[in-house]
């Protein structure tokens, strides 16, 4: 369903860069099939905009992690997406996203429980 009006359409854009942002805050990273399921997407196109625009705003970075078995495409949360979502009530400061931290097996086990 289109939105016809540009209020509407400015504020639903911003209730799903908060809901992603979120999500990160959360999860620190994720890869883009779990991000799909996360807005219930069936085409690529609408997540990529999401994504390339959060990443201009420097809220989240891209990284490709590549093995032998192939690569992986990760975005995480930066240290400016945190400020962002970033609430009084939250009892830790979240961690950000640090792809020279990232082995294998982890990598693996933090997708799985997504």
């Amino acid at each position: 369903m289109l939105i016809s009006s540009d209020k509407e359409r400015k504020g639903r854009n911003s209730e799903k860069m908060a809901q992603l942002l979120n999500f990160l805050k959360e999860e620190t990273y994720s890869d883009f099939d779990t991000l799909k399921q996360l807005f219930r997407y069936k085409a690529h196109q609408p997540l990529y905009l999401l994504l390339d625009k959060l990443e201009g705003m420097g809220l989240i970075q891209k990284y490709v992690f590549v093995s032998r078995l192939g690569s992986l495409t990760l975005w995480g949360i930066t240290q400016d997406g945190i400020a962002v979502v970033l609430s009084p009530e939250d009892k830790i400061f979240p961690a950000r996203f640090e792809p020279a931290k990232l082995k294998g097996w982890s990598l693996d086990h933090h997708l799985d429980n997504q």
